[in-house]
């Protein structure tokens, strides 16, 4: 079972440290800033599992970061990459398959 860990994170800075945060947080392996707000000093930031990290582990170096005042966790998600795709059905025949229409949407 391949579980891959996704948090929505809302990062407040002081203005002044905006930029400089939002670039050290892009630069952190499995995370994105989404969006900077210049006078608020608001970042939306997603953060994922990583080989090196998890994502509540990013968390933590964010809180840490200069100009940083304060990191919530906003959003919280497991995603199991075993299982399949909603749009495909589970016997592995994805929308060809008519014995499941339930499960996927066949055209």
């Amino acid at each position: 079972m391949s579980i891959i860990n996704i948090c929505g994170l809302v990062v407040h800075t002081t203005p002044a440290q905006l930029h400089a945060a939002a670039q050290a947080i892009a630069a952190m392996p499995g995370c994105e800033v989404h969006l900077a707000e210049d006078k608020t000093g608001r970042l939306v930031v997603t953060a994922m599992d990583d080989g090196d990290a998890l994502a509540l582990d990013r968390l933590t170096d964010i809180h840490r970061l200069p100009g940083v005042v304060s990191a919530a966790l906003a959003y919280h998600h497991l995603e199991d990459l075993s299982e399949p795709a909603a749009h495909e059905c589970a016997c592995g025949q994805g929308s060809s398959c008519s014995s499941h229409a339930e499960t996927h949407d066949v055209r």
